[in-house]
């Protein structure tokens, strides 16, 4: 089974994603407009950040309701909002999935929450 994370490797986790927009205004963009100048000699033309979408697939594992539980518990730990439970869209035989069978979980930031 997958190692369990503890308590201090989560916030580790949560103040790393803490400012993620304000770490990409402030560093990367200028590291970004320094290294390359002939690129992005515009400052209009470096990317912009519009959204972080986290995605764990949890595949056969997502039957088991504990499992579920203690994923979504994570992500809501980590990012501060609780996660939507992605589903299969159509059934495969060979990998054992059925249509509508809970698969995994995905979360999508945005603005302040960044």
């Amino acid at each position: 089974m997958r190692n369990q994370h503890s308590l201090e490797e989560i916030a580790e986790i949560h103040r790393l994603l803490e400012d993620i927009k304000g770490e990409y205004e402030h560093g990367i963009r200028a590291a970004l407009q320094k290294n390359d100048p002939t690129l992005f000699g515009n400052p209009h033309m470096i990317p912009k950040l519009k959204k972080i979408q986290i995605n764990r697939g949890l595949g056969l594992a997502a039957q088991n309701t504990n499992v579920l539980k203690k994923s979504i518990a994570e992500f809501t730990a980590i990012t501060g909002q609780k996660p939507v439970i992605t589903r299969a869209k159509k059934a495969i035989a060979g990998f054992k999935i059925r249509d509508n069978m809970e698969l995994g979980l995905t979360v999508t930031l945005r603005g302040a929450k960044m």
